[in-house]
């Protein structure tokens, strides 16, 4: 059983600051810690599941990973993917440039 005060001394302990929201009536627990330019945000739960959870629990929930279709190719720096016809395009090109 966590409650509020632990739950941030335990975030505050592994480098995590503690981001609270509100659904309807009740207060939604998050976790969130810089990571290079981004910011990392991990789902803790809400007010009523805090009770159920133990620090190791917690814990598990912050060394979790991004699931991978949320992980892109780390070279496209936002370029939209090229089309096989736009592949062949510039290789036509640089065939022809090459030529000269």
């Amino acid at each position: 059983m966590v409650t509020p005060d632990e739950l941030r001394a335990l975030l505050k302990q592994h480098h995590w600051i503690i981001a609270v929201s509100t659904s309807g009536k009740q207060n939604v627990y998050a976790a969130k810690r810089r990571q290079g330019k981004k910011v990392v945000t991990r789902y803790i739960g809400t007010e009523r599941k805090l009770n159920d959870l133990t620090e190791e629990s917690i814990l598990a929930k912050l060394t979790r990973s991004a699931p991978p279709a949320l992980v892109g190719p780390a070279n496209t720096r936002g370029q939209k993917p090229k089309t096989p016809n736009q592949e062949i395009g510039l290789a036509a090109i640089a065939a022809c440039k090459g030529g000269q």
